[in-house]
């Protein structure tokens, strides 16, 4: 590791080399070690601020603020019963017009294979060929 990613993660992390990911802290702990001019530089700068930062305190949300987000809340398990409900109906329609979709393309293509087979061939032809099957000649006996 580098002065440069030393400082990064310092910067990322934190002092406290507890914070830092689990793989650069081997790392970290080398650098601190053979080059402590690195580790007292950055590690100082990056302290003063977990300093600050810890003493930091969120402030509260206000009554208004928290009656807002509880009003937009999901109500339970009624509302979520209800929206997968929707979300069901909404498949079962889907599912529906891809049936039907099928249905009549299959009860429509055979219709007009057979129309168009047809009218591209002599009708006498095609009865022949009805007849004899499709391993029998008709001339042979």
């Amino acid at each position: 590791m580098d002065g440069g990613r030393f400082e990064t993660l310092a910067q990322t992390y934190g002092a406290d080399l507890r914070r830092w990911p689990p793989d650069e802290r081997d790392a970290a702990r080398e650098v601190r070690e053979t080059h402590p001019e690195l580790w007292t530089a950055a590690l100082a700068e990056a302290d003063a601020l977990d300093v600050l930062l810890d003493f930091f305190v969120a402030p509260a949300a206000s009554p208004a603020l928290q009656a807002r987000i509880l009003a937009r809340a999901p109500r339970g398990r009624a509302q979520a019963r209800a929206r997968w409900l929707a979300g069901f109906g909404v498949g079962a329609a889907l599912a529906t017009s891809c049936a039907a979709g099928l249905a009549a393309g299959l009860a429509v293509a055979p219709t007009a294979f057979v129309r168009e087979r047809l009218a591209s061939t002599d009708p006498a032809d095609e009865a022949a060929r009805l007849l004899r099957g499709p391993d029998r000649d008709i001339t042979e006996g």
